[in-house]
């Protein structure tokens, strides 16, 4: 498998001409490399062609449009940054929709890897797809679900495992169901490969198995990697073995209009559900976390307001989880680039303190400490933070130690005294590393 470099991607809004010089630049050309995650079968490839190639249509341009509408119509749209980030917003929720409905044909299921940072591949340059806090540290492969059909997942470990994997059943793109398998409970053979059923019926013994309900559409893998470095997904292959007669392929017309669909429902949703839980708490607060459906994790979602001489400081106590994840969105909770700049932190991607928690400093420019938050120049925007794979036991009460505005001249005043910082040199190399194992997705 070789990787090209294509043509640029095209995006929409104030960031195209930043991020396609970033993708441009993270693309490896070199050969497949033994430490890859072979995200690239033949079933990817042809889906992301298609994908492509109905993003294309002027229907589809006029659904991104129509969306753009909707954003002005937001009260959020008078804050300056939030309306010049309108038009990037559209355009990755709606290619964010499209991935969805292209991965999910449940008559002819296939793994599609959605809702990451643009790359070029295979000749191809996929744009930026992203909706809603799309985690930058899990690799999103998604498939349809016929809940009178039954499937079978051949997989293979790959490696070092993630550090969480979820088997997640969904009736919509933005509301997942209890059901599910923990991937940390499937049995495997000694070479690492393994098998999982997926029907209707109930698991009568079968290992690895995953009961769907009447209302499943689609099922999302997320493999959750606290370091891109070494953690690797499983290979995935899935295939329809009983149900009903296969339906005729929808034509690209159908599913143009049913992304657009979903891309307008994701925007409603996360403009009147979502959206204001992240702006309920006051400015440059952080809320206790809560539960999330399925009981696989914690979160909990804020914004941040600071002025040009000011930073947020943050420390967390992991609480005995295994991956903390702290990432930064736009005034749409739309993904900053993070592939070249420290956007979002992992737990493998920080240093902590001596006594076990971890402190960040969010400011719009670099402060110098190795656990930055690159607000990438913004003074105001949102965040997420996610406690995963935690004890049965775990408690959060505590997870929020503190979360102070500062000066930046007074910053080091007001962090632990074992604090990491680091050398513009240092910085450099920081951001190279994280760009070579982000490129790993590519491989």
């Amino acid at each position: 498998m070789f990787l090209t470099m294509g043509k640029p991607v095209i995006f929409a809004g104030a960031w195209s001409a930043v991020l396609i010089a970033l993708c441009l630049s993270a693309v490896p050309t070199s050969a497949k490399a033994a430490t890859g995650m072979s995200l690239g079968t033949k079933d990817e490839q042809e889906l992301d062609r298609r994908s492509l190639q109905i993003m294309k249509r002027p229907d589809f341009q006029e659904g991104v449009r129509n969306l753009e509408a909707i954003f002005r119509a937001d009260p959020m749209a008078k804050q300056a940054a939030a309306s010049a980030s309108i038009p990037n917003a559209a355009a990755v929720i709606a290619y964010q929709a499209l991935q969805s409905v292209i991965g999910s044909d449940p008559d002819r299921p296939a793994f599609m890897w959605s809702g990451d940072a643009p790359h070029s591949w295979f000749g191809m340059d996929i744009p930026w797809a992203s909706y809603g806090f799309n985690n930058q540290d899990d690799i999103y492969q998604l498939t349809g679900i016929d809940p009178h059909a039954s499937y079978e997942i051949s997989g293979r470990w790959m490696a070092e495992r993630p550090v969480q994997i979820r088997f997640g059943l969904f009736k919509s793109d933005t509301e997942e169901l209890p059901a599910g398998l923990d991937g940390g409970t499937v049995v495997s053979a000694a070479d690492g490969t393994f098998r999982i059923t997926v029907d209707s019926e109930p698991a009568n013994g079968r290992p690895n198995h995953i009961q769907v309900t009447a209302d499943t559409a689609h099922l999302i893998v997320r493999s959750m990697l606290s370091d891109w470095a070494t953690q690797t997904p499983p290979t995935l292959s899935i295939r329809r073995v009983a149900g009903p007669p296969v339906r005729q392929p929808p034509s690209d017309a159908a599913i143009s209009a049913e992304a657009i669909a979903r891309a307008t429902t994701m925007t409603h949703d996360w403009l009147e559900k979502y959206g204001p839980m992240a702006y309920k708490p006051p400015a440059n607060t952080v809320a206790a976390p809560f539960g999330r459906v399925g009981g696989w994790g914690y979160l909990t979602m804020g914004h941040f307001d600071l002025g040009p001489d000011q930073a947020l400081v943050v420390t967390l106590d992991p609480a005995g989880a295994a991956y903390v994840g702290f990432e930064l969105g736009d005034a749409w909770a739309i993904s900053l680039e993070f592939v070249h700049h420290t956007s979002s932190l992992a737990s493998g991607q920080v240093k902590a303190n001596r006594n076990g928690t971890i402190t960040y400093v969010i400011a719009a420019t670099d402060p110098g400490v190795f656990n930055w938050l690159d607000a990438e120049g913004l003074s105001s925007a949102t965040f997420a933070i996610r406690w995963q794979k935690l004890a049965a036991n775990a408690s959060l009460a505590n997870a929020v130690r503190s979360a102070e505005v500062v000066k930046l001249a007074d910053l080091r005043e007001h962090l632990p005294a074992d604090t990491a910082w680091v050398t513009p040199s240092e910085r450099r190399a920081q951001i190279e590393e994280r760009t070579a194992s982000w490129n790993r997705r590519l491989q």
